[in-house]
């Protein structure tokens, strides 16, 4: 469960908790001078993070962001700042693999990170990114996501952030469908795999169940203000087979007046 989802919310977050937040950010920050060795924390950061806090400075902009990291056993956040119109806090799960050699450090890190930009159309696929942090335009706005892949049961998830359109404070992932389920499968029992049309601008999630179910998930974007959302990707149609002894249960759901409904739900028989 992400780390600071019972403690924040984007409709509870306290101006001056962000306030007393930026302040002991930029004195963290205000000790370190780029020489790529390790940097103390100053004593009034200790006293608000605790000992065993490390910052991680990456060295060179990342798609155009300079990036920080904030790590300690509490909580992970990464800070992402572009020019003067974004300055985004991303409340992680998990450490990027790329920063993971100063967990349970304590201080100011210099580090040579490669977050890469890609487009691929499988999430899968061949060409499904190796990293497990990158960047990909995941809602066809032609602005990358930052996007955070991690392994649970037979899976690879992905949480995905709008730090260009996402609210001000500590951003937490898109949760809503179908980004909550933007996944594929690594193991013989979990079939599954995401593709993303650009052309179409539509996504098309195939979500396995070991032998006797999968899910079919479409979801395309919609323009303008044909829906009253910041949330121009929604899910249109679903479909959930089930198998048992006598044949295919098959329960179709489309988007009606906003809402997913179910539609139909039939069964075919084997004989």
């Amino acid at each position: 469960m992400n780390k600071l989802k019972t403690i924040f919310t984007y409709d509870r977050v306290k101006t001056s908790f962000f306030t007393i937040f930026s302040l002991v950010y930029l004195s963290v920050l205000g000790c370190h001078h780029g020489t790529g060795n390790e940097n103390g924390l100053p004593e009034e950061s200790k006293a608000f993070w605790g000992d065993s806090t490390a910052v991680i400075v990456a060295k060179n902009p990342q798609n155009g962001y300079r990036i920080s990291i904030i790590n300690n056993k509490d909580l992970t956040l990464a800070h992402f700042e572009r020019g003067d119109s974004i300055s985004v806090f991303c409340s992680l799960d998990w450490l990027p693999l790329c920063a993971r050699d100063y967990e349970n450090k304590t201080g100011v890190f210099d580090v040579d990170i490669d977050i890469p930009v890609v487009r691929v159309d499988t999430l899968g696929g061949r060409k499904t990114p190796k990293s497990d942090v990158f960047f990909m335009d995941v809602n066809f706005d032609g602005q990358e996501e930052f996007v955070q892949g991690y392994e649970a049961n037979g899976w690879v998830n992905y949480n995905c952030y709008d730090i260009v359109n996402g609210r001000a404070g500590v951003l937490n992932p898109i949760e809503d469908d179908p980004y909550c389920r933007i996944s594929y499968g690594i193991s013989s029992k979990q079939d599954g795999y995401t593709v993303f049309d650009y052309q179409k601008k539509e996504i098309f999630i195939h979500h396995g169940s070991g032998c006797c179910a999968y899910r079919n998930i479409w979801s395309k974007y919609f323009d303008g203000d044909s829906l009253d959302t910041p949330l121009r990707v929604k899910v249109v149609r679903e479909e959930y087979h089930q198998f048992d002894a006598e044949g295919e249960t098959i329960e179709t759901s489309e988007l009606q007046d906003g809402v997913l409904q179910v539609t139909s739900k039939k069964k075919q028989k084997y004989y």
